[in-house]
């Protein structure tokens, strides 16, 4: 019974991250892509993928987007934990429906930030 208690608060324990005072720490979705098999066509959906990101970050489904300083790849972090969610917004995303950017990675990240 002892063991059993024990291994209860472990995984209590485990499951909330201590958060420091004067902030908070939620959970979102980091999305890495990359360049893909159509990137030569990035100029004939800019505007298109310019206006859903913004949108996106109007709504508040994401936080931050951009490209990154490589110049082959750009990140999105969106407001949500739920991959199931993130990956429905980048099915709509213009360069990834056309094949222009892939997903090349995601993790849910605990984005401390300070307390508003």
């Amino acid at each position: 019974m002892r063991k059993l208690l024990l291994f209860a608060a472990i995984v209590a324990f485990a499951q909330e991250p201590s958060v420091p005072p004067g902030m908070r720490c939620p959970q979102r979705t980091l999305v890495f892509f990359e360049f893909a098999a159509n990137a030569a066509k990035s100029a004939d959906f800019q505007k298109e993928h310019l206006a859903y990101v913004l949108e996106l970050l109007k709504s508040g489904k994401a936080i931050a987007a951009g490209p990154l300083s490589d110049g082959r790849s750009a990140a999105i972090l969106f407001a949500t934990k739920d991959w199931d969610e993130a990956e429905a917004l980048i099915e709509k995303e213009p360069f990834n429906r056309e094949g222009v950017f892939k997903v090349a990675s995601h993790s849910v990240w605990t984005a401390c930030e300070a307390s508003r």
